[in-house]
């Protein structure tokens, strides 16, 4: 039964599984992951209740999935893997919470405790703008023919889904012609004396999210309103570890 105090539980248990060192960690104490956090010793072959204990659930294993990404990550696109799979973790979770941004919260924590600052990040990546043109994405060339817009989002970063592809809009890098000017990104340009959006006839609404781009500006705007709660919690946060 969902309920606020099974939130808290798991909150709990995700912070605790990802800030504690794998040594420290029972299931390393009974040889069920190694030191580095890979799994030796799947569910079905444990035995003993304390073993069961230690390794209940695929929520462990998503855990530690989220810990050892986070914890090899230096660059925003390695971040954005770790938040890839923390999207992945709140997914398969949802069904336990009551309030499935409670992983959010949890992340909050999490990043604090790592002295990781996401806002710089979130500046840059928080617009939930569409994706239209020519990108990279995970050393791929995926050329989007129609606007794609975000699917949801993971302690503020916008998440795009592109069939089986699900990426954060970090990881998606504009290619550019020869002559320096870009394929595609954001809202398609306008046409140089007409005033009409690219590929869109006079009189024809242009390609974008359903209720249009209005729509998306005060999704844009709630974005940022959210992203300033984020920073005032993470700043408090600090302030109680100093």
């Amino acid at each position: 039964m969902k309920s606020s105090t099974q939130d808290k539980l798991i909150r709990h248990r995700l912070v605790e599984l990802v800030l504690t060192p794998w040594k420290e960690q029972q299931a390393w104490k009974l040889g069920i992951i190694d030191e580095r956090g890979a799994i030796l010793r799947n569910r079905v072959s444990l035995v003993t209740r304390e073993e069961k204990a230690a390794y209940p659930s695929n929520f462990y294993a998503l855990a530690w999935k989220f810990k050892k990404l986070l914890e090899g990550a230096k660059t925003p696109q390695e971040i954005a893997k770790a938040l890839l799979s923390l999207h992945e973790l709140r997914e398969k979770t949802h069904e336990d919470l009551l309030q499935p941004k409670t992983i959010d919260d949890a992340a909050r924590t999490i990043f604090a405790e790592k002295n990781i600052n996401l806002q710089p990040m979130l500046e840059e990546n928080h617009d939930a703008r569409p994706l239209i043109g020519e990108y990279e994405i995970n050393g791929k060339t995926v050329v989007l023919e129609q606007p794609l817009m975000p699917v949801d989002d993971i302690v503020g970063f916008p998440i795009y889904r592109n069939g089986d592809e699900v990426f954060i809009s970090m990881e998606a890098k504009k290619v550019s012609k020869e002559d320096g000017m870009s394929t595609g990104g954001g809202v398609p340009a306008n046409n140089v004396g007409t005033g009409n959006i690219a590929g869109v006839s006079p009189g024809q609404e242009p390609p974008g999210p359903k209720g249009g781009f209005k729509a998306l500006a005060k999704m844009k705007k709630k974005r940022i309103t959210q992203l300033k709660r984020d920073a005032n919690t993470l700043n408090v946060i600090a302030d109680k570890k100093e």
